[in-house]
């Protein structure tokens, strides 16, 4: 019996030998996570580099997009400003070639040459000095007698501020408006640095139309003037003085200054040949 007691509790402290321990379990369940820990750390980066493949073809296509988009889009607006640039540009122009037209008109109309040649013969039988004899009675009566084309020509234009008759000499003896000018000498005297006056010896010396630029002009009380100076010739064909025209270029900063619509940020200079700004930058 002894002996049976004995194997049988030998069997039972064998059948124990299994269960580990507390810490050795814990040892064995650390075993278990570190084994799995490198799989999901291993997924992870599988999964970011997955991402990556994906997402850079996406992002190259759409930075390749924009810039190919923005260079397309700024073409557009330059070449957009170029067409309306050469449009304003010619509409300019056709409007200059009708202001010669104009003058053209004017200085081919023989009424406008007698009245010349009228004043200055009165002028040089006065024995007076020009700016005295623009105000005698003889420019008077002369003048009287045929400036009625010239007045009416000088109210059908907006676009002119008076209208002069000017000698070979440079004198002018004839003006709608009669200001402080008349009687003035454009070659010599204070009027002589003035563009009016580089527009008159031109077309005296070129037989050509010509336009000044602009400039404040002292006898129209510094208003920002321009002139078109056409030479005038008598029946046979000799050149006998000028005509000129001051002319205001309302039209013209309009044009420039045209604000309406869609096109409210688009804006257009009107640049001389030095290169300085001759319309307003902004809407008046």
């Amino acid at each position: 019996m002894d002996r049976i007691n004995k194997l049988t509790s030998g069997d039972s402290s064998a059948n124990n030998l299994p269960n580990l321990p507390p810490a050795d379990k814990a040892a064995d369940q650390s075993v278990v996570s570190a084994s799995k820990k490198p799989n999901r750390t291993l997924r992870s980066s599988l999964i970011r580099w997955f991402l990556i493949m994906a997402l850079l073809p996406l992002m190259i296509i759409t930075s390749l997009g924009y810039q190919q988009a923005h260079k397309n889009l700024s073409q557009a607006a330059a070449d957009s400003l170029q067409v309306a640039a050469r449009a304003k540009a010619e509409q300019m122009k056709t409007w200059f070639d009708y202001r010669r037209m104009d003058i053209s008109s004017q200085a081919e109309n023989p009424h406008n040459s007698a009245l010349l040649q009228s004043l200055e013969q009165g002028f040089k039988s006065s024995g007076k000095s020009a700016h005295r004899y623009v105000r005698s009675f003889d420019w008077v009566s002369r003048a009287d007698e045929a400036r009625g084309h010239l007045l009416t020509v000088n109210r059908r234009y907006d676009y002119i501020e008076d209208i002069y008759l000017i000698s070979n000499d440079g004198i002018v003896l004839f003006s709608v408006n009669g200001g402080t000018d008349m009687g003035s000498n454009l070659f010599t005297g204070p009027l002589a640095a003035t563009h009016f006056a580089d527009s008159a010896r031109l077309s005296l010396q070129s037989g050509v139309t010509s336009f000044s630029d602009l400039e404040k002009y002292a006898p129209a009380d510094n208003q920002l003037s321009s002139f078109i100076t056409a030479p005038l010739t008598d029946e046979f064909g000799s050149r006998i003085g000028l005509i000129a025209m001051q002319v205001n270029l309302n039209r013209i900063f309009a044009a420039t200054a045209d604000y309406s619509g869609i096109r409210k940020t688009r804006v257009h200079y009107l640049l001389g040949a030095d290169g300085l700004l001759r319309s307003t930058s902004k809407p008046q």
